[in-house]
């Protein structure tokens, strides 16, 4: 179905893609940054913006969205309102991601941000699209190199989507500030996975928050840690599928 409501983000997302196509020059990278940054405000202010016909949790009141003047305020409405739409994503680092985007925005002339960074927040934001609009936001240019680190996000949000699934299939509950690791963390405890599992979860997710915070990873080790993490989630149910 046509959501014209999401037109907005994606014409955002789009425009940062062109400028990451090929050999991108600072002032690409900047552009791109800016409007990945710009593209999450706006799908997250749709979002909570939605009439409750056409989403599945509670809307803020009309003051609690005119009261949220600034960035941090309204991922503060996004985790009170849909923690439930918050896998995969850790807004602290979407928060970090912007003071980024401010500097480049008002700090002058001169100021870069690495490629790394601007690719890791595309991949970001195509996570809370997905998971706010239940549609995938495809990159939208074909010939592109996907980076290495927007598939690795995508694999972990795989991961972790599946994880939940065996957790609420266990009974334990899905609330605000729970991640994947917490949950990983119960199912050990109950017996449901091994201890080496468990163990492996633990480094996918420490490298998963070095990628997402900045470290320097090559393509290969990023590749070879991929394998791993398909191997864990052919382990899990598959979050697509009712039991």
């Amino acid at each position: 179905m046509n959501k014209p409501w999401i037109s907005g983000p994606k014409e955002l997302i789009k425009h940062a893609i062109a400028h990451l196509h090929g050999k991108s020059s600072d002032f690409d990278l900047r552009i791109a940054f800016i409007s990945i940054d710009n593209g999450v405000e706006v799908m997250i202010k749709t979002y909570l913006g939605l009439p409750r016909r056409v989403k599945d949790i509670p809307s803020p009141t009309r003051r609690e969205l005119e009261s949220a003047f600034g960035f941090p305020d309204i991922l503060d409405l996004l985790e009170k309102f849909a923690p439930q739409h918050l896998e995969g994503i850790e807004l602290g680092e979407i928060e970090w991601y912007h003071r980024i985007r401010n500097s480049l925005y008002h700090d002058g002339n001169g100021i870069t941000v690495e490629k790394k960074h601007v690719e890791t927040y595309l991949g970001l934001a195509k996570i809370l699209f997905e998971n706010l609009f239940q549609e995938k936001l495809e990159d939208l240019k074909s010939d592109r190199q996907i980076s290495s680190n927007e598939v690795y996000l995508e694999k972990w949000l795989e991961l972790e989507r599946r994880i939940w699934t065996m957790g609420l299939n266990s009974g334990i509950r899905k609330v605000q500030y729970r991640h994947g690791g917490m949950v990983a963390t119960e199912l050990k405890e109950k017996g449901l996975i091994s201890d080496n599992d468990y163990n492996e979860i633990l480094k996918i997710f420490k490298l998963r928050n070095g990628l997402a915070h900045g470290s320097n990873l090559s393509p290969d080790t990023v590749q070879y840690e991929m394998t791993k993490v398909q191997n864990l989630i052919d382990k899990f149910p598959d979050w697509r599928k009712k039991e």
